[in-house]
């Protein structure tokens, strides 16, 4: 955050006016233009920063304004001069003397504005999150299509296909929440209003579609955090503890809770919090965050019950722990599977490789439709868990091996006689990928590829600049997630014939 002031301080009509002391009024200033995700302790820790002197600070979460209280006029005049002369990153604050106004209770809002103004940011938020609750099928599935094809103009001119989902497959098995402050300063659990890490935070509710399940733990672990010693955590100050609430339900409605907080808890808080939630899961894990983010890396540990449920899709079953990248709508993978199995015309003389695989799910999934089925991983944890969910699920030709163009090239010399080589690549669950399809652009004798994505333009992009000599055939689209803009496509690419 950079504050910078201009010097000298001109005196304003302003400044005058504070120079007397008010009489019938508070002793304060109105601040118009603090972040709105800043808290009270928030803006008293920025102007002590700055040897700012006051008696109180109101600042409520959400808003942009807050109100400043002083011990004597000296104080106010001193305070004024610093703000108004001042600037936050390219913010400028609007200070002026408060006046208290009865009613209304707010300086420069009304009651009913104030309730307006929570109105509207709530639906904003569902707005942002779920762009198409309101809005008919028959348009969400053509402004999805209309919005790929316009991506894909320059690579496939064919109209697309698009495959609808039911509505109740948005947030089908995992739901991630955000512990902090709703509009009125009030503790909730819920979605964040912006993409701002310490924003202000939605209550979740009956509007989101998410299982009845998700609310009614949400609702018991606001209860309990709203009793606790602790305090949600301030991402401004780093003070506070309880971060997020990760809700996990299986299609056997197994349910997987995770708690994370910033660093560690007491052990009795461990305790209560395993009694309160218990109830309510089959597995339950605490983590220990030392950093902002809540990650894999970070200590997680079982607090109550199993170390993980199990997830089923189609015929095999899957271990879910608290990080495991796992298909969310049920319908959709399905319809994804047979999909693929169709396009790249998968058979008993198809020897199928899977470019980083992951946990294997789609590689096992895909297992039964070929002759022998491959996953590719530079990760040593991943290619341990999907062998063991291949022994597990009793399938004998799937093989996994940790490795890049090495491991490729070996596979491809023994692909003989009438085995054919296909390669798969699922970027949605990846990330970066630019070495993998350079590596493949290199073997000769993969002559076709199934490219699995949520982003076209990086299709698009794959196409130009990683593997120029390999073109669109087919493509079908996924309504895989009904609620948001967000689709998924299939996309059959082969090598460019000379």
């Amino acid at each position: 955050m950079g504050i910078t002031s201009s010097s000298p301080f001109e005196v304003t009509p302003a400044l005058e006016t504070l120079k007397q002391t008010p009489k019938g009024q508070p002793c304060a200033l109105l601040v118009i233009g603090v972040c709105e995700s800043w808290s009270e302790q928030r803006f008293a820790k920025f102007l002590s920063r700055y040897n700012i002197s006051f008696t109180n600070v109101q600042k409520i979460r959400g808003e942009n304004y807050a109100i400043l209280y002083f011990a004597n006029n000296q104080e106010r005049i001193t305070a004024y001069s610093f703000l108004h002369d001042c600037k936050v990153s390219d913010n400028t604050f609007v200070v002026k003397p408060y006046v208290e106004y009865d009613p209304p209770p707010m300086p420069y809002a009304t009651q009913s504005e104030i309730v307006k103004a929570s109105t509207l940011k709530t639906q904003t938020v569902y707005e942002r999150k779920y762009l198409f609750m309101n809005v008919p099928a028959e348009e969400r599935l053509k402004r999805k299509k209309t919005e790929t094809e316009s991506f894909l103009r320059e690579v496939y001119s064919e109209p697309l296909e698009i495959v609808e989902s039911p509505l109740e497959y948005t947030c089908h098995s995992r739901v991630d929440l955000i512990a902090g402050y709703d509009i009125n300063g009030e503790i909730c659990v819920g979605f964040n209003s912006s993409s701002r890490v310490n924003a202000m935070i939605i209550q979740i509710d009956d509007s989101f579609k998410v299982p009845k399940q998700v609310i009614e733990i949400a609702s018991v672990f606001k209860s309990y955090i709203s009793k606790s010693i602790f305090p949600p955590y301030d991402y401004d100050l780093r003070t506070g503890k309880w971060m997020k609430l990760s809700i996990r339900i299986t299609s056997t409605n197994k349910v997987l809770i995770t708690v994370a907080t910033k660093g560690g808890l007491p052990l009795d808080e461990v305790d209560k919090l395993k009694s309160v939630l218990s109830p309510h899961a089959n597995s339950i894990y605490w983590l220990k965050c030392d950093e902002n983010q809540a990650s894999f890396n970070n200590p997680h540990h079982t607090i109550s019950g199993a170390q993980f449920v199990v997830e089923k899709i189609r015929d095999l079953a899957f271990p879910i722990y608290p990080f495991t990248v796992f298909p969310q709508n049920f319908y959709i993978f399905d319809k994804v599977i047979d999909t693929i199995k169709e396009m790249a015309s998968l058979d008993e003389n198809t020897v199928l490789v899977d470019f980083c695989c992951g946990t294997g799910v789609n590689c096992l999934s895909l297992s039964k439709s070929v002759k022998r089925c491959i996953g590719i991983d530079s990760s040593e944890s991943n290619i341990a868990t999907s062998q063991r969910n291949a022994e597990e699920n009793q399938i004998k030709n799937a093989y996994f091996v940790i490795g890049g163009q090495s491991s490729l090239g070996d596979i491809a010399n023994n692909v003989t006689g009438t085995e054919r080589l296909v390669g798969f690549l699922d970027t949605s669950q990846i990330g970066p990928h630019t070495e993998i399809l350079k590596n493949a652009s290199f073997c000769t004798k993969l002559k076709s590829l199934v490219y699995v994505t949520k982003s076209p333009s990086t299709l698009r992009y794959d196409l130009f600049r990683n593997f120029p000599d390999m073109e669109i055939k087919k493509v079908k689209l996924f309504d895989i997630d009904p609620l948001t803009i967000e689709s998924q496509l299939v996309a059959f690419l082969t090598r460019k014939t000379v």
